[in-house]
C-alpha cells in the first residue's frame, strides 16, 4: 500500500511538472502588437515591445510572435484589457491558469494556431469572457471540464478543427451560451455521447452551426432545452428528419441544405403546414415524384409552403418555394 501511494505521488508530481514547465516563458517580451486605448480610439502599431508594458490598453492584437506555450500565469495583471487576439502565433499548448488577473477580458481569439488538446483549467479565471475563438486549430476532442462554469460565455467558435466529439459535461454551467460554431470538423453522429449538454437560462433562440461535417444521424434529445434552436446542418450526409423535426421546440429553424434527402416522410408533410418550425431543404436530391407529392400536399396554400423551403438538384419542372 505504501509503495502504491509512493508511485501515485511520483505520477502526480510528473504530471504537474509536465504542465508547469514553460517552454517559452519570455515569449511575450519581444512582440509586435496593435493596441487601442478603447474601442472608440484608433489603434497604433508597436514593434518589438514587451507585452507586459501594454497593460493600460483595452485591445491588444499580437501580430508577430512565436509563443508556442501559454503557461501558468503568462497572461497576468491586465486590469483594463477587454479584447486579446493571439492569432497565428504558433500556440500549441494552453496550461491551466494561463490567464490570471484579467477581470475585464470579454473577447479572446486563439484562432489559427497549432492547439491539439485542451486540458481542464485552460480557461480558468476568465469570469467576464463572452466570446472565445479557437477556430482553425488541430483540436480533436474536448473532454472533462474544459468550458465548465464560464458563466459569461455567449459565443464559442470551434470551427475548422478535427473534432469528432465533445464531452457531455464540457459546457455544463456555461448557461449564457447562445452561439456554438462547430463547422468544418469531422463529426459523424450528434448524440449524448458526442455532444455537450446545454443549459441556457435565457429564452432567445440558441444557434448551433454543424455544417460541413460528416454527420449521418442527429439525436433530438440533445436539444431538449426549452429554447428554440437555429440548427445549421448544411453539407452533411443526412437523409432522414422525422425524429429531429418532432424533437425540437416550436419556432425552431433547421437548415438541411445540400444533404442527401430524396423525399420527406408523410408525418413531416402532414405537420409542417400547421407548425411554427421551419425547414430549409434546398439543393438535395429530392426525386421528381416526391416534389409532386409535396406540391399536391400544399396545393391549397395561397403562398406555397411557408415553413418548408425546398428544391431539388434534379431537373424537375417544379417551383422553388420561398418564405413570402
Amino acid at each position: 500500500m505504501i509503495q502504491l501511494a509512493g508511485k501515485l505521488l511520483i505520477f502526480l508530481f510528473v504530471i504537474q511538472g509536465v504542465y508547469s514547465f514553460c517552454e517559452n516563458k519570455d515569449a511575450f517580451n519581444n512582440v509586435s502588437v496593435n493596441v487601442h486605448l478603447s474601442r472608440n480610439v484608433r489603434g497604433i502599431k508597436l514593434v518589438q515591445v514587451s507585452l507586459y508594458k501594454q497593460d493600460h490598453y483595452a485591445i491588444i492584437d499580437v501580430k508577430q510572435g512565436n509563443i508556442t506555450d501559454l503557461c501558468d500565469g503568462i497572461i497576468k495583471n491586465f486590469p483594463v484589457l477587454e479584447s486579446l487576439f493571439l492569432i497565428n502565433v504558433n500556440i500549441s499548448r494552453i496550461q491551466p491558469n494561463a490567464f490570471q488577473a484579467v477581470p475585464r477580458l470579454r473577447e479572446l481569439s486563439l484562432a489559427v494556431n497549432n492547439i491539439e488538446d485542451l486540458v481542464d483549467g485552460s480557461f480558468n479565471n476568465l469570469d467576464a469572457l463572452e466570446t472565445l475563438y479557437l477556430s482553425g486549430n488541430k483540436i480533436k476532442f474536448i473532454s472533462g471540464e474544459t468550458f465548465q462554469n464560464m458563466k459569461s460565455l455567449k459565443h464559442l467558435h470551434l470551427d475548422r478543427n478535427l473534432i469528432s466529439r465533445l464531452g457531455p459535461n464540457c459546457l455544463r454551467g456555461s448557461s449564457l451560451l447562445s452561439v456554438l460554431d462547430l463547422r468544418h470538423n469531422v463529426m459523424e453522429v450528434v448524440d449524448g455521447n458526442t455532444f455537450p449538454t446545454l443549459e441556457p437560462i435565457f429564452t432567445e433562440p440558441v444557434t448551433i452551426f454543424l455544417g460541413n461535417n460528416n454527420i449521418k444521424d442527429v439525436d433530438p434529445s440533445v436539444f431538449t432545452f426549452k429554447n428554440p434552436i437555429r440548427l445549421h446542418l448544411e453539407r452533411n450526409n443526412l437523409n432522414t428528419i422525422s425524429t429531429l423535426f418532432h424533437g425540437i421546440k416550436d419556432f425552431s429553424v433547421i437548415y438541411l441544405n445540400k444533404n442527401q434527402f430524396n423525399c420527406l416522410p408523410d408525418d413531416v408533410l402532414t405537420n409542417v403546414k400547421k407548425t411554427t418550425k421551419t425547414i430549409y431543404l434546398l439543393d438535395n436530391p429530392i426525386s421528381c415524384d416526391c416534389l409532386k407529392t409535396i406540391e399536391n400536399s400544399f396545393a391549397d396554400e395561397l403562398y406555397g409552403v411557408e415553413h418548408l423551403i425546398y428544391n431539388s438538384t434534379f431537373p424537375c419542372d417544379m417551383p422553388v418555394y420561398l418564405i413570402p
